[in-house]
């Protein structure tokens, strides 16, 4: 029985991907690559958003699976949402290879960052985590965990270069 999807790690993304199948999106209401938009927008915090934040698929998702199933919980747990799910509901069945066509041409590019220069090692090693978070997330919480940790590694790499810039001048005047 652990080999089943649906009793194992994979139980959150293949429950997307039925539920996607089965309710979410008729042909003539594909998101057309939506989703994979909303990424920019999700990068702000609700907190400064300007108006509503609109949720993603994989809330959509969570908030059924609980009214559905899990009624008497008082908050909506989280679900793992296949990519795999995410493609179909913007483009349907013969989309489904795109997206990760050219998800694979950029982990390809970042992959060849590594050789490039310090800086590719940084970004590499920051952005290797999304490789394994992806099975369980949308395009837009992946986006947004890589930019979150770039921007604060450079950030930190900014700063550490500056203070050392000016503790090494000041040793170098005495």
């Amino acid at each position: 029985a652990w080999l089943l999807p649906g009793v194992n790690e994979f139980a959150g993304p293949y429950f997307t991907l039925l539920y996607s199948i089965e309710y979410s999106y008729p042909a003539e209401a594909y998101l057309l690559g939506a989703s994979y938009l909303q990424a920019i927008p999700n990068l702000l915090p609700r907190s400064i958003y300007p108006g509503y934040k609109p949720p993603d698929l994989s809330f959509a998702f969570a908030d059924f699976i609980h009214r559905e199933y899990m009624p008497e919980r008082d908050a909506v747990m989280g679900w793992g949402y296949s990519p795999v799910a995410e493609a179909y509901n913007n483009f349907g069945l013969w989309g489904v290879p795109i997206p990760f066509f050219l998800i694979g041409l950029f982990w390809d590019w970042v992959a060849q960052l590594r050789y490039r220069s310090w800086l590719g090692i940084v970004i590499y090693a920051l952005l290797m985590p999304q490789v394994l978070n992806f099975n369980r997330t949308t395009v837009a919480w992946s986006f947004q965990e890589g930019v979150y940790f770039i921007g604060a590694a450079l950030l930190v790499l900014t700063t550490r270069t500056l203070f050392l810039g000016n503790k090494l001048s000041r040793l170098r005047k005495v």
